[in-house]
């Protein structure tokens, strides 16, 4: 396989997985849809220096994203509204649950929780956001607990 046929099988397994995740984390579907798709180029145009592709377009996709929200949204934010005429149906409805469960987390935790449920390691959580493995646990045990609680409460 070329890196191009590398590139576009990678492209048609994480697009759909890295919307989900910018989601998980607050943007609003046409938001991570941008952020996606500005991370996949970037992706492309660095192919064959990316060791890590799945996470590389995580982050890159997250810093697009947070560019555009800045000048509208302060980041330590974890009240992010869907805008007027957003659908939450087009999103199943345990997943929209989900999202809006995640939302109601401090952003540390937040981001933790969501990378875990994409699939990420401790340790490449830790790689991710910058911190020592101990406190992605630890974030990912107090996220988990308040999403209990949450749960608990009923919708």
């Amino acid at each position: 396989m070329t890196g191009r046929e590398d590139f576009e099988t990678f492209f048609r397994r994480d697009f759909p997985r890295l919307v989900l995740f910018l989601v998980k984390k607050g943007a609003t579907q046409s938001d991570a849809e941008d952020a996606a798709q500005d991370a996949m180029l970037r992706a492309a145009l660095a192919w064959a220096d990316i060791a890590s592709p799945a996470a590389w377009v995580r982050i890159t996709a997250q810093r697009s994203w947070w560019k555009r929200l800045r000048p509208e949204v302060p980041m330590h934010d974890t009240d992010i509204p869907l805008p007027a005429g957003e659908d939450p149906t087009a999103i199943e409805e345990e997943k929209w649950r989900t999202v809006q469960l995640l939302r109601s987390l401090p952003p540390a935790q937040r981001a933790v929780v969501a990378l875990y449920y994409d699939g990420f390691s401790t340790r490449e959580i830790s790689a991710v956001v910058g911190t020592s493995e101990a406190t992605v646990r630890s974030s990912l045990r107090h996220g988990r607990a308040r999403l209990r609680e949450m749960l608990g409460s009923g919708p």
